[in-house]
């Protein structure tokens, strides 16, 4: 058991060491903004935040790119960590993560705004609306 923690835990620094390489490759991984959203099981906020979200983004689901990371235990962590860095954005999930909220990425990669649990449905409509038309 040991062993494969181990191992987990060098291929997520090997992944995070190489990270600069495929963003410098090709930063433009999708051509829509994204909405990604860090969640666990175990998470209060994510259970307030889900329904809101869901609810929020009807709609926009061809001008966002959502993206959901379960970071619930090892195993899922791991796979959150292999999808932030093909959709190039591997600071995501870099240091100590923080779960229950969305990290708002423009078509350039670059993180332009959060949806946090205490948004109202209204606040995180705005936000994604912002987010689709380019203007945040």
């Amino acid at each position: 058991m040991f062993a494969k923690h181990l191992f987990i835990a060098l291929l997520g620094s090997f992944v995070l060491l190489n990270a600069g390489l495929a963003w410098s490759s090709d930063p433009a991984k999708s051509t829509e903004p994204m909405a990604v959203f860090i969640e666990a099981d175990w998470c209060a906020n994510c259970k307030v935040l889900g329904p809101k979200l869901r609810y929020a983004c009807k709609g926009l689901e061809h001008k966002i790119n959502f993206v959901n990371l379960d970071v619930t235990d090892d195993r899922r962590f791991f796979e959150a960590k292999q999808v932030v860095f093909k959709l190039g954005v591997p600071k995501l999930l870099k240091g100590v993560v923080t779960v229950g909220w969305v990290a708002l990425f423009d078509r350039n990669g670059r993180q332009v705004g959060t949806i946090r649990q205490d948004m109202s449905v209204e606040e995180i409509r705005h936000a994604l609306l912002s987010l689709a038309e380019g203007s945040i």
